[in-house]
């Protein structure tokens, strides 16, 4: 069974299991983004007092949904991954949690790229269209490839992860479909970079 982060987890001390190394990673991911959490607080709140009202601007929002999605994310795969608490009427309440918080926080990752795009390309009519098409398909498919044939699994230690049933794994075409519009984001991004001139910042014909 193809699981997300499955595996045993810590019991007691030490790591057991075969899945040390993913422990590790695992590890060494929390504490990166725990850093980085505490570094840039400082800027966060600067960025929230830079707003001129209650009302936030679409920038603030963007920045609160993608920074708190993606700490949601994290908190709720490695409870999961290195919980030893659950029983099987927990865990097939709670293996969901996290591959809906991932699809939340890739959509917001992807309306980022997306409105970003479309403003390099000083909103342009065709680019528009082509991202607003890609992210509305990309994201219906990866609500699906992601919850589709998900079943609860379990360690020895009783953790609770996330997996696919064989022989049907659709785990990695979600990633392959994030990738793909990251891919064409930045592509369209990079045309349209190139295509303006560093000195007098207007647009000429590549040739």
């Amino acid at each position: 069974m193809d699981a997300d982060g499955d595996g045993d987890g810590l019991t007691g001390p030490t790591f057991s299991g075969g899945n040390t190394s993913a422990s590790f990673i695992r590890i060494i991911s929390l504490s990166i983004s725990l850093y980085d959490y505490l570094l840039t607080l400082p800027a966060e709140w600067r960025f929230y007092s830079s707003q001129r009202s209650w009302r936030l601007s679409l920038g603030c929002i963007l920045f609160i949904a993608i920074r708190y999605t993606s700490i949601a994310v994290l908190t709720l795969s490695n409870v999961g991954y290195f919980g030893n608490f659950f029983t099987a009427h927990t865990c097939a309440r709670y293996y969901i949690a996290a591959p809906i918080f991932k699809v939340i926080q890739t959509m917001v990752s992807q309306l980022i790229l997306g409105i970003r795009t479309i403003n390099i390309s000083r909103r342009s009519t065709l680019v528009t269209w082509i991202v607003a098409c890609a992210f509305l398909s990309f994201t219906t498919a990866q609500w699906f490839l992601n919850l589709w044939n998900r079943v609860p699994v379990q360690g020895r230690h009783n953790n609770c992860t996330a997996g696919n049933t064989p022989p049907v794994l659709t785990v990695w075409l979600y990633y392959l479909l994030s990738m793909a519009f990251d891919i064409l984001t930045l592509g369209i991004s990079t045309i349209y970079l190139v295509s303006f001139s560093p000195n007098s910042g207007k647009r000429h014909i590549l040739t």
